[in-house]
Order: structure tokens, then sequence, then C-alpha cells
């Protein structure tokens, strides 16, 4: 993609596999990196993500940003998490990242048996992440606008997609393409 000048690159990463020989690259060739975190603790996060997986993400993380990559947090809201994401936001900062992206579960492959990973108290969402952005603001970080928010939780039941094919596609661990 580099080669070809494609101007504007970003990988979502889990981070768990994160070296600084491949942070130093991302940072090298301007590559904007989300690394996947869905809770300020392991008990959260490794819930969703798998056993250990938020140390090892943490580790990812400070690697990235001490090669002065450009990194964000991914946080996928759910039941499970949505009373941390202040405490999130106070993790982000002190790990020095800058932005803090917020996306909601589908309701496909594990999550669609799974109340925790997909329910989530719709009701709850605006006051949480009104706390959130207020701190957000005090420590400097980049917060998706709470009207963004608004309209992914007006739109969750209606969407079954993700730009895939449209405005984005992926690869996966071994090269192959996919739409999302």
């Amino acid at each position: 993609a580099h080669q070809r000048n494609i101007q504007r690159i970003q990988i979502a990463t889990n981070g768990i596999l994160m070296t600084d020989e491949i942070a130093r690259k991302l940072a090298e060739y301007k590559v904007v990196v989300q690394v996947s975190l869905d809770g300020p603790r392991p008990e959260t996060n490794d819930l969703i993500r798998g056993k250990a997986s938020f140390e090892k993400a943490i580790e990812g993380i400070r690697r990235l940003v001490s090669s002065g990559a450009d990194t964000s947090v991914g946080m996928t809201l759910m039941k499970a998490n949505l009373n941390e994401v202040e405490n999130m936001v106070k993790l982000v900062h002190r790990l020095g990242v800058k932005k803090l992206h917020f996306s909601f579960a589908q309701q496909k492959g594990r999550a669609k048996n799974n109340k925790e990973l997909t329910s989530l108290p719709v009701s709850e969402v605006p006051q949480a992440l009104r706390r959130a952005y207020a701190s957000a603001c005090k420590l400097g970080i980049f917060f998706d606008s709470i009207e963004s928010i608004r309209d992914q939780i007006i739109n969750m039941r209606k969407r079954d997609y993700c730009g895939g094919g449209c405005s984005m596609l992926s690869l996966s661990a071994v090269g192959d393409v996919y739409p999302c």
C-alpha cells in the first residue's frame, strides 16, 4: 500500500504480537494503528478478548507509543464494560495514547449467543459517555463525538455491515483479503 502511494493506511489489531521492530516500521510508514482493548483492567478485557490478552495488548500499545506510531485504542461497548468507560479514558491517558474510539458489538459470531457481549443498556450509554467525555477533554484525549456515537446507537439494530468492500477491506493474519 505504501509503495502504491495509498495515503491513509490504518491497521486494527489486538496488539498482542507487536514487537519493537514492527512498531518502528508502522511509525516509519505513518500507519495509523488502532489497538482493541475492551476494558481498563484484565478482568473485563480478558472476558472478551481471551485470557492474558490485557497485558499483551498493553505492552503492544506501549511499544507503538514509544516508536512514535499514530496509535489509538478501540473499545467495543457492551454490558460488561459500559461502567468502565471513564476509567478507560484514564488508562489511555496514562499510556500516552491521544485517541479513543468506541464501537458497538454486532450480533455475529461468538457475540450472537452471548448476551454479555451484545446486550447493552442503551438508556445508560449517554450518561456513561458524558462522564467519559468530560474526562477526555480534561486529559487531552480525542474522543468520538457524542453525535457520532448517538448515530451508531440509533442505527445499531439496522446495521448489518461495516463498510467492507466500500470504504475498507481487511487482510487476515495469513494475507487473505476479505471485506470486513
